[in-house]
């Protein structure tokens, strides 16, 4: 999967807006500046690991969204992703618990809290 920082720029701007957040309060809940946020949405910037999850956590979604990893079909209740695509969330969710915790965000069960209760 290769970075496309325009439309990952795009998707973080189309979560926050859907989500009625100013650039300013997403800068804020994140703990980044305008700059940087308006830099990202533009796609003139990438993102590190730590601000993606902090975007999940904070825009309510999940990383293959903002990612644009697209998610196709439906298998046993649980959508699959197409055949050439890798999914950021199961690749996490392969890692051993202590590696998965970001702060107060637990990757590996997408809940905040600690990654002890797995």
């Amino acid at each position: 999967m290769k970075y496309d920082g325009i439309l990952i720029g795009q998707a973080v701007r189309n979560i926050r807006t859907e989500r009625g957040l100013t650039i300013e309060e997403l800068s804020d809940r994140v703990d980044k500046s305008v700059s940087h946020i308006h830099q990202l949405e533009l796609g003139s910037r990438k993102m590190g690991v730590d601000l993606l999850l902090a975007l999940v956590s904070v825009l309510d979604t999940d990383a293959n969204r903002i990612l644009g990893i697209e998610k196709t079909g439906e298998a046993c209740g649980r959508e699959q992703e197409s055949s050439t695509e890798i999914s950021i969330d199961d690749e996490l969710s392969k890692l051993p618990v202590s590696q998965r915790e970001y702060g107060c965000w637990n990757a590996g069960t997408g809940n905040k809290g600690s990654a002890d209760s797995d």
